[in-house]
């Protein structure tokens, strides 16, 4: 057999518990300053860990790695973007790009996600209605 058995601990970057609360306070300080989750990477001597990682650590172990922390830094990570928002929109950003703030906010917080939402659901609706119309025609 190649490798190690599938629920293996072995690869673990970070066996310890204090080396993972460590991780995960820079992880959550990193998304609270507005910056994306994709470019963060764990910053210590002996060990190399990416933001993938560190999303397992948090759903194996939500005990000592309490997911509402990072909760917390993406509210805190969106009033950054939306305080920039704010200040563009009041005009104290000289020369700013709306359009680049819109499609910034669009691709990291999925403005579109949601009225993709709303859309998804009205179309099953519809698709429902005209199912339950054909079904008491056929009656």
């Amino acid at each position: 057999m190649a490798g190690a058995p599938i629920g293996s601990k072995n690869g673990l970057a970070l066996k310890t518990i204090e080396l993972k609360k460590e991780a995960y306070k820079q992880y959550c300080d990193w998304i609270a300053l507005g910056y994306s989750k994709k470019s963060w990477f764990f910053k210590h001597p002996k060990h190399s860990v990416c933001w993938e990682t560190m999303e397992k650590y948090i759903r194996d172990d939500p005990i000592n790695l309490d997911p509402l922390q990072k909760k917390n830094a993406e509210a805190l990570s969106l009033k950054v973007w939306e305080k920039k928002g704010i200040t563009m929109m009041e005009g104290e950003i000289k020369n700013c790009q709306p359009a680049i703030y819109q499609m910034f906010m669009r691709n990291k917080f999925g403005w579109d996600r949601d009225k993709l939402d709303v859309e998804q659901a009205k179309s099953a609706f519809e698709k429902y209605f005209e199912l339950q119309k054909n079904n008491y025609d056929a009656s």
